[in-house]
């Protein structure tokens, strides 16, 4: 998959004061316009903006051009228009170069046109040339920024990538090594805080990647679920803060929010048209054990998606709702189509690919308790807790489970109290699932353990025990080859990070 999502998103100040360099890089109100309705994904609306204005009279021409390009393709991941957009990138270099080399903002719209193409490219699986385009910005702003160090707006793209460098997989290292470069999660999130509190222009653009980052790397930040729908709620015409905000509410664990988000999003038709919200509902309504509500979402999903990413996953959840509203035989309909369909480019598809794969291959189901547990899992994610907690109560007898759905179970209660601030119970129930581990035959390809070291790390740091959450935050990346071990490596190692010093 990687991701989905993780997509990557979206100088006014130093406009107003360097008046050397208007001719060349001016900030007016028809390029306010246009970055303001790229912004919100009213797309042809912002292109339009932008073919009124004079050709190469504006250096922040081609930086939108690319701008529109890179949501519109990251959204629709239309094919056709890829290689248009790749080979255009040198074009628009070139505008740039071009331009007033005494500006700050030279070299800093050609990176983020770097960074454009790098979403892009790392979109469509292309890892390596992705990770060059990446390289390639870090290089350019890092040159700028000594140049230039009083320079606010770079602080965005060079805050996002330290924090991104700074906790990159372990098997992905070689690639910065192999650049020389490096990263610092504290540095990029004090820069990106410079940008929120002191850029007009990219302040919004800043802010959106903290929540991302906060959610998807920093470990020990704490619930920012209602921050960030207040600034959803400041921005209520802004489709794309609608859609990112929805993804980190329900990757919060608060899935109702999102819900809410979802259906107080704008819509018309000035705006590029997201079947991924179609995608959230089908996730929230399954959280909630609504699976009527759920499979009519994710059929939404699939009809209207054009795309590759999330299909294996979205047939694989038909099923999965199928299945868990007691009608196998049409859940078999949507297995069978889970390998003919779309990519395994994100994480989330590869796995759709292997559950299907191993059901289809085996012909064994979930058991009855490992049905309940998928349920308790399910719901724990959507932040329904109550509803967790019912159906581990509910659940058989100890004596019915495997010792692989014992620890599951200890493991779901666990999470459950650590997400309701029961850390003293949470805690017990972690070290539970590490002591059965250590005799379990299978434990080694659970994921349950290491991110029981994980959470006790984070536990431990709130104790402002730092030893205690080094050595969990380090046992957890002890553990290789399971399911999410990505998500944990880089939160452990963004942890690790700030902690030794």
């Amino acid at each position: 998959m990687i991701k989905y999502y993780l997509y990557p998103f979206l100088g006014i100040l130093l406009s107003l004061t360097n008046g050397a360099f208007a001719n060349d890089f001016e900030w007016t109100p028809a390029i306010q316009q246009s970055y303001t309705e790229i912004s919100a994904m009213k797309i042809a609306k912002g292109r339009m903006t932008l073919k009124a204005l004079r050709a190469n009279a504006n250096g922040f021409i081609p930086y939108l051009q690319s701008y529109a390009d890179m949501i519109e393709i990251g959204i629709t991941e239309d094919k056709t228009k890829y290689e248009d957009f790749i080979n255009r990138e040198e074009e628009r270099v070139n505008e740039l170069e071009a331009l007033e080399e005494a500006s700050p903002y030279r070299n800093f719209l050609i990176a983020e046109i770097y960074l454009h193409t790098a979403f892009i490219k790392l979109k469509f699986g292309h890892e390596v040339k992705g990770a060059n385009e990446v390289m390639k910005a870090y290089k350019l702003l890092t040159k700028n920024a000594k140049k230039f160090p009083s320079f606010i707006p770079q602080q965005k793209s060079l805050g996002i990538l330290h924090i991104v460098i700074g906790s990159i997989p372990q098997k992905f290292q070689w690639i910065a090594n192999l650049f020389g470069v490096r990263g610092s999660v504290k540095e990029g999130v004090q820069a990106l805080n410079r940008v929120i509190t002191y850029d007009k222009v990219f302040a919004n653009e800043a802010q959106l990647f903290a929540f991302l980052l906060n959610t998807y790397v920093v470990t020990n930040h704490p619930d920012e679920s209602k921050e960030l729908l207040a600034f959803i709620d400041k921005n209520p015409t802004n489709q794309a803060i609608a859609f990112i905000g929805a993804s980190l509410l329900i990757r919060l664990g608060k899935s109702e929010m999102a819900l809410n988000v979802i259906k107080k999003r704008p819509i018309s038709e000035d705006y590029l048209p997201v079947p991924f919200f179609y995608y959230f509902l089908g996730e929230i309504y399954l959280q909630k054990g609504k699976y009527g509500e759920a499979i009519n979402a994710y059929k939404d999903f699939t009809q209207k998606h054009r795309g590759f990413n999330f299909l294996k996953e979205a047939n694989y959840k038909l099923f999965l709702s199928y299945y868990l509203n007691n009608d196998l035989p049409t859940a078999n309909k949507f297995l069978v189509v889970v390998p003919k369909v779309g990519s395994t480019i994100v994480e989330a598809d590869k796995l759709a690919l292997k559950m299907s794969e191993q059901f289809l291959t085996s012909h064994r189901y979930f058991s009855n308790p490992e049905k309940a547990l998928k349920k308790v899992q399910l719901a724990t994610e959507g932040g329904y807790y109550e509803m967790g907690l019912h159906l581990l109560e509910n659940m058989e007898e100890a004596n019915a489970l495997t010792p692989k759905d014992k620890i599951e179970k200890i493991y779901r209660a666990a999470r459950i109290y650590d997400l309701t601030e029961d850390t003293t119970k949470a805690q017990g129930y972690y070290l539970q699932v590490l002591n059965l581990s250590k005799t379990t035959e299978s434990s080694p390809i659970l994921p349950f353990a290491p991110r029981s070291c994980l959470y006790l790390g984070n536990i431990f740091r709130a104790k402002k025990e730092p030893q205690k959450a080094i050595d969990y935050f380090h046992k957890s990346l002890t553990f290789k080859d399971y399911e999410g071990s990505n998500s944990v490596e880089i939160k452990a190692k963004a942890a690790l990070s700030e902690l030794e010093k």
